[in-house]
């Protein structure tokens, strides 16, 4: 009991200490699965595009479709966890992917494993404004943006064990390694699993679930996307924070999910070397966003470490594009666009729980987290496109560049600084005026 203390509102329950720490991990640990299952297709793709004789057009399909999925799981978690509790949904959540991970090891056809991982996409994206709420409404309101940016880190960190598994899979087993690839990611789903069992539901969400005005005879039903859409000051931060992580997403996904490809048939390395070169920069990827999360952003605030990090991802995409294919300069031009583009998503995660009370919090992240995941799925396949079908390295990365730069403006001109923001006052504001129509 000595880990838990009582902040000043209804809500304000938080955690410190040891428990904080359990809580915290356990609640990004959905971000892990995710960086996992990203990094670990990038590995197996290597093995699978030769065996199933993949197109450019198949091999975009079976790595971006399940964004598709996510969208989908987003979406429907964040109103199902503002409803009905973030734990009971994040459980079921986790269960699926375990499940869904075991069946794709198996899969024998090209559809299978499209179905599957259209599935594994929806479980993925149930996980991610479930896991961001839980852990914004047990955190310490001087910890609030080092932990909920700690979504990110989990995520790269998921890539990077990803990447390493996938290498050590890929010598050990050559062409059949995509399927210990795929059956290695129920190890993690399973511990996971079992862990979060024993976390009980958030006092914010059982606070404000006692205090929501009944609607059409339901009580305790929420508002919702009705609610963020009647309310300009909860329309603007989510309508910002979604178009921030749409467009990153759409110029940032496509370089951690294909990187081994890149390395392998872009920049001519054997795919061992591609594999391990992926390793490296999947472990940069960890040091840069530990020194964003708990250096700069509380320092910086969300608005400059934004503005800042598109900056290098636009400097870094546009030398990409013009130094060609063969040069070192290259491999370190690209190495800094794609360190840029992982940094580039840690102020998305305290601005979607930074201006949204309990009640609607869950909702309008999953707004955010499907139109980042539905960015991904577009870019993904622009990226197959426009390099792995040879339509153009250098017009691609070029428009990356430009586009970067005009987010940096976005971020300039729209967006706000959230730093020190009190959940507490949040969930004060009232949703009972008798100028707003329940839904």
């Amino acid at each position: 009991m000595a880990d838990i203390r009582s902040g000043d509102g209804a809500g304000g329950a938080y955690l410190q200490g040891r428990a904080l720490r359990r809580r915290a991990a356990l609640s990004a640990a959905g971000a892990f699965l995710d960086g996992y299952d990203l990094l670990i297709i990038n590995a197996a793709l290597l093995t699978l595009v030769p065996q199933f004789g993949l197109s450019g057009a198949r091999t975009g399909m079976l790595t971006s479709l399940p964004f598709i999925g996510m969208v989908i799981g987003a979406l429907a978690a964040g109103r199902l966890c503002d409803l009905f509790g973030r734990r009971r949904i994040y459980m079921i959540d986790v269960g699926c992917f375990l499940v869904i991970t075991l069946l794709l090891a198996g899969a024998q056809e090209f559809w299978q494993l499209v179905i599957l991982r259209f599935l594994l996409g929806v479980a993925i994206g149930m996980d991610m404004p479930t896991g961001t709420s839980m852990l914004a409404e047990f955190s310490p309101p001087k910890l609030l943006g080092r932990l909920t940016s700690l979504m990110q880190t989990v995520w790269v960190f998921g890539g990077m064990v990803a990447a390493i598994v996938g290498y050590i899979l890929h010598e050990l087993f050559g062409a059949s390694s995509w399927r210990w690839m795929f059956a290695s990611a129920a190890i993690p789903a399973l511990i996971i699993a079992i862990a979060r069992h024993s976390l009980p539901e958030t006092p914010r969400w059982k606070a404000a679930r006692s205090t929501v005005v009944p609607t059409a005879g339901l009580p305790g039903r929420r508002s919702g996307i009705a609610e963020i859409l009647r309310t300009p000051a909860f329309r603007s931060a989510v309508g910002f924070f979604t178009v921030y992580w749409v467009v990153e997403s759409f110029l940032g996904g496509p370089p951690f999910v294909y990187t081994a490809l890149i390395f392998n048939k872009v920049l001519h390395f054997e795919a061992s070397q591609a594999l391990l070169l992926n390793a490296g920069l999947s472990f940069v990827y960890v040091l840069a966003n530990v020194f964003a999360q708990f250096v700069i952003l509380d320092r910086f605030g969300r608005k400059r470490l934004a503005a800042v990090v598109c900056t290098i991802a636009a400097l870094g995409a546009i030398a990409t594009g013009i130094l060609g294919h063969t040069t070192v300069a290259l491999v370190v031009a690209f190495g800094v666009f794609a360190v840029a583009t992982q940094v580039a998503p840690v102020p998305f995660w305290p601005w979607s729980v930074e201006q949204l009370p309990t009640r609607i919090r869950a909702t309008g992240q999953s707004i955010g987290s499907a139109g980042g995941k539905l960015g991904q799925f577009i870019g993904l396949n622009i990226f197959t496109t426009a390099t792995i079908a040879g339509i153009g390295w250098t017009t691609y990365f070029v428009g990356v560049g430009v586009a970067f730069a005009l987010l940096v403006v976005f971020v300039i001109v729209v967006g706000k600084e959230t730093r020190g923001a009190d959940l507490d006052a949040l969930d004060a504001i009232d949703n009972s005026s008798p100028t707003r129509k329940e839904v």
